[in-house]
């Protein structure tokens, strides 16, 4: 594990960011969880968060704000894998394994891939 916050980042021992995200419906499920603006608003956010304590700027998105009943696109989750494994690179954290590492035009937004993110900023 690696402690980390905005100033200093801790010696490794395992690689978890260790942080404390806490996310609107916490628990999204396969079929039953509607990805929603608010999710990606959140990860964002958490995303920066993660960024910013391996000394990078926050992503400078497409959409830049979502609101409620935006339509949520694959490449907001391209934008935000990609700000993430850039961080995690930085402060010597493990890869991401994705589900669906590429996701090609016509992709649809997934729970898993929601749930993937979130387990990356954690």
């Amino acid at each position: 594990m690696r402690a980390v916050d905005p100033t200093a980042t801790g010696p490794l021992s395992n690689a978890d960011l260790a942080t404390t995200m806490f996310f609107t419906d916490d628990h999204i499920v396969t079929g039953s969880t509607l990805v929603k603006a608010v999710h990606i608003t959140e990860l964002r956010a958490a995303v920066t968060a993660v960024r910013a304590a391996a000394g990078l700027p926050p992503v400078a998105y497409s959409d830049p704000s979502l609101g409620a009943g935006y339509a949520i696109r694959r490449a907001h989750i391209i934008e935000l894998r990609t700000g993430l494994d850039e961080a995690r690179a930085n402060l010597g954290v493990s890869t991401l394994f994705y589900t669906e590492y590429s996701l090609p035009p016509g992709t649809r937004v997934k729970a898993v891939h929601i749930r993937e993110l979130r387990a990356g900023v954690q």
